[in-house]
């Protein structure tokens, strides 16, 4: 049974916990709230603009909390309406739920105790004292002291992407974050991409022989995802504050403005302005082998919510990384333009923004792609690509390899390797034909 009455902690706690679920603004803490309680005492409202205006970025569930105690208007709204201390709350299994220690569902996930961060540096076979050090983000202003090597990769479509790399000390803890806790907390159904027994092959299977097939790019995908959302994501697994926030730190990075720099000149600068901006306060990092799978968590009402959108029309919906991918029957071809707004509102909903240049509707009539893959009647790959490649192969056995990296690729074998391997997985029988002619350069 729950208690008759709330203490003002314990309500300022379970206001907290509804205030960093949503989006971060006025109108979606309002509508979490009133999840709580309808209608909303006089004075909330207030709170709620002052608690936006306080913090730009979602803070933590204790932090929101202590705000809260210490709110005046809260206080007030909380000492003159009974509703809010007794158990007529219009739904007091929220407020015992921002008090359990573990939720139902996580009783069945196989994650380890974990009480302190003590706890955690014994779960992590590394002292705390280290920990705490590799969870230093003031280190984020000396290139040189970061825990991370930072640089600058070009990307296929010509644009640019930071790689933040972990260096070794931090990477051996993040490796071991991800073996002991992550992989054990479940990703959406709809996740294809750094999942077991899930791949593009699996993802493209998905959508073949549709009428359309609709792709969308999330942008910046890891680096939109904040500190403050991976620290949700160990609190929802059920952790106290102390190790949620340690955890966040550890599997999290920071990029001063003044490492940027240092990093690009001021056209590149230019170009990556809203990625710089992202970059420069706590996010998921690029290169972290905890990444993928936190993002994939992050992803996770967004897939949610995507999947029920698509089911609403008989669709399909499935997300590799960053691409989405959706497809369905005719009456999804021809109301294709107001599905795509409804999917950049949640998108944006869910504090993710869509890279509206990569957005493709694609008809039985053209080459409907997914992930590379070709999908019209089954998967199969692109045959200019394997063309292409063939092509390439072929000249570094009459003419040598050095004349061919045209794309100026770091490194040139493993790029060819990685592209023979990628048609393996799709075609054996083609590949066994690049491998014989991979094998026949004569490199330097």
């Amino acid at each position: 049974m729950p208690p008759a009455t709330y203490s003002l902690d314990q309500v300022a706690a379970a206001f907290a916990k509804a205030a960093v679920v949503g989006v971060w603004k006025r109108t979606a803490v309002l509508d979490q709230w009133r999840k709580l309680i309808e209608p909303l005492p006089n004075g909330l409202k207030s709170v709620a603009m002052q608690l936006i205006g306080q913090f730009a970025h979602v803070p933590s569930q204790q932090v929101v909390a202590e705000f809260l105690q210490s709110n005046r208007m809260f206080q007030q709204a909380y000492a003159k309406n009974l509703v809010m201390r007794r158990v007529g709350w219009c739904d007091h299994q929220i407020v015992d739920a921002a008090l359990a220690p573990k939720s139902r569902h996580v009783r069945n996930w196989d994650l380890p105790e974990l009480t302190s961060p003590t706890d955690l540096a014994s779960l992590l076979d590394c002292p705390e004292n280290l920990l705490w050090q590799l969870a230093d983000h003031r280190r984020c202003y000396w290139l040189r002291q970061s825990h991370y090597r930072l640089r600058m990769s070009r990307k296929r479509s010509g644009g640019l992407r930071l790689i933040e790399a972990p260096k070794p000390k931090l990477k051996t803890v993040q490796r071991r974050i991800w073996k002991r806790i992550i992989r054990w907390i479940p990703a959406h159904q709809a996740a294809h991409g750094f999942q077991p027994r899930r791949s593009i092959r699996s993802n493209a299977a998905l959508h073949t022989g549709q009428s359309v097939v609709i792709r969308m790019d999330l942008q910046n995908f890891f680096a939109s995802v904040s500190g403050a959302r991976i620290a949700a994501i160990f609190r929802t697994a059920g952790y106290p504050e102390s190790v949620a926030l340690l955890l966040a730190r550890l599997c999290t990075s920071k990029v001063s403005r003044f490492v940027w720099q240092m990093l690009c000149d001021e056209n590149q600068a230019a170009d990556l302005h809203g990625l710089v901006d992202q970059v420069s306060v706590w996010h998921l990092p690029q290169g972290a082998p905890t990444s993928p799978a936190l993002a994939n968590l992050a992803a996770f009402r967004l897939d949610r919510r995507l999947t029920g959108l698509a089911a609403s029309m008989s669709s399909r919906y499935s997300r590799y990384a960053d691409d989405l991918i959706f497809s369905g029957p005719t009456d999804l071809a021809k109301r294709s333009q107001a599905f795509v707004a409804k999917v950049t509102e949640i998108m944006v909903e869910e504090g993710f923004l869509p890279n509206t240049r990569k957005t493709r509707i694609m008809r039985p009539s053209v080459r409907q792609s997914v992930c590379g893959l070709t999908v019209n009647q089954k998967v199969n790959s692109n045959r200019a690509d394997f063309k292409q490649l063939q092509a390439i192969l072929h000249n570094c056995v009459t003419l040598g390899p050095a004349g061919q990296n045209r794309a100026n690729v770091a490194d040139f074998r493993a790029h060819l390797a990685g592209r023979i391997q990628f048609q393996r997985f799709i075609h054996p029988q083609r590949a066994a034909k690049l491998e014989a002619m991979f094998v026949r350069i004569k490199w330097p």
